[in-house]
């Protein structure tokens, strides 16, 4: 068996393709999960077992930890294999910082790493905690707690942003507005649609088209894109006449080729589509894996999910196959 068709049921997790995408999530921190048979384990950076494959379904590490299913509910395990808390929950979201959203009995709260609820199952919808505060739903209305469960921003929003540079985009009646961390609202809602600050921009949508803003609403490129995506190294993917290119925090393209679809840069790389195969980009636009992939994810500890055929595998940096 090649090392390619030792992970090929990493398809599970969701594909990336041209013209849909979708992110893969890839095992960090040097375990990843591959299926063999009906059962699913871990290989570690090399491709050998760590893991032996003995559950329903198995998903990436964070923070020593990853989820996993069996007869229909998540728990979680240790780099170990051991079940650290027992299948239980109706639905997950992975740790970070010390603590995992679960769902159980249609309510959402979190617990530790010892699977003890620090915030009691009462909401009806949660996000991750960024920057302190995690967005949460009551009685169908979006708000901000802290981590100690405590309500900061009440719940009044039909639709929200996580937190990002000390500002969060929510919405009434589909009009986007910024909030601050105690919820005064700092930049007016005069958007249809919006999207998180990342490098001091944020994108956002006007007369069905997207530009940027700065931390004051002040408008730095004009609305002019189909679509946009956050800034990430310095650069913003965006979409024009079905094409995605690259820009800098001029709006200046900073990529000749243009793209059936595009990731967003992540360490200096970025997956770009290109007569339906996939490689890498620098931040330059220069192409450093050459197109060859039919899917493919962007990177995460130095590894990206990929695709030939029906075969998936890990390849580093280079471009090398290496599981």
């Amino acid at each position: 068996m090649t090392k390619l068709a030792l992970v090929a049921s990493v398809a599970l997790l969701a594909l990336l393709t041209c013209g849909r995408q979708a992110q893969v999530p890839n095992g960090p921190v040097g375990l990843f999960p591959v299926r063999v048979g009906d059962k699913w384990g871990y290989v570690d950076e090399t491709g050998k077992l760590a893991v032996k494959p003995q559950f329903a379904a198995a998903y990436g590490f964070a923070e020593g930890l990853a989820p996993v299913a069996s007869a229909g509910k998540f728990g979680f395990i240790n780099k170990t294999g051991g079940v650290v808390i027992k299948p239980q929950f109706d639905e997950y979201r992975p740790f970070d910082q010390g603590m995992a959203a679960v769902r159980t009995g249609g309510m959402w709260g979190w617990i530790d790493k010892t699977g003890k609820y620090v915030i009691d199952p009462k909401f009806e919808g949660v996000s991750d905690f960024h920057e302190g505060l995690a967005a949460v739903m009551v009685e169908g209305r979006w708000g901000f707690v802290d981590k100690t469960g405590k309500i900061v921003v009440e719940p009044r929003f039909d639709e929200y942003l996580d937190f990002s540079e000390g500002l969060a985009g929510v919405a009434n009646y589909y009009k986007w507005c910024y909030i601050d961390t105690t919820g005064n609202m700092v930049i007016n809602p005069l958007f249809q649609y919006a999207m998180s600050f990342s490098e001091g921009l944020a994108a956002v949508r006007v007369d069905g088209k997207f530009g940027f803003i700065d931390k004051t609403g002040a408008q730095v490129i004009a609305p002019q894109f189909d679509a946009a995506q956050s800034f990430a190294d310095g650069r913003a993917r965006v979409l024009a006449r079905d094409r995605w290119v690259y820009i800098d925090r001029t709006g200046k393209q900073v990529t000749a080729q243009l793209f059936e679809q595009a990731t967003d840069f992540v360490a200096g790389l970025a997956g770009v589509c290109i007569g339906g195969k996939w490689g890498y980009i620098d931040t330059t636009g220069k192409l450093v894996i050459s197109p060859q992939f039919d899917d493919a994810t962007t990177f995460s500890e130095g590894l990206a999910t990929v695709r030939v055929g029906t075969k998936w595998g890990y390849v580093d940096r280079t471009g090398r196959l290496v599981i």
